[in-house]
């Protein structure tokens, strides 16, 4: 995508799943920056006004709208700095390329109920492990 989706759209996953004959579309820019807005993280959710309308539960994952082009994996607890590289390079990947870059904890891929990151990492075209001793020791790293 770059430039973080331009003037891109997305239908709604729901719409589509149900057959919608006119799906709601989100801007996939304005979903991507409402996303960072709420703390860029996997589990926030935004409305579809027209599963609203057909009487469907209108909460969509912003998940299952911005997949990724990049992920930057890392452990959340190593006590190397990972997690204030991972978050570096994530910040610097945003900016020097507008690319959609998600920072995910590595951690949680293994952890019962965090699909998202795992879908995420899935729909990624690019998933960037940022290494060390401790994550390739982690259980939850090597699942990744």
């Amino acid at each position: 995508l770059g430039d973080a989706g331009g003037g891109k759209c997305v239908p709604c996953p729901k719409c589509v799943e149900y057959g919608s004959s006119t799906p709601h579309s989100f801007p996939l820019k304005a979903t991507w920056d409402d996303m960072l807005d709420k703390g860029g993280t996997l589990g926030k959710s935004v409305n579809c006004p027209s599963c609203k309308a057909a009487g469907r539960f209108p909460r969509i994952k912003l998940s299952t709208i911005v997949p990724p082009e990049v992920y930057v994996s890392h452990l959340p607890d190593d006590d190397k700095g990972d997690k204030s590289l991972a978050n570096t390079l994530t910040a610097i990947l945003r900016e020097r390329t507008g690319l959609l870059v998600w920072c995910g904890v590595a951690t949680g891929v293994a952890e019962p109920g965090n699909i998202e990151a795992l879908g995420a990492i899935e729909r990624a075209a690019v998933v960037i492990p940022v290494l060390s001793d401790a994550y390739l020791q982690h259980q939850g790293c090597m699942r990744e």
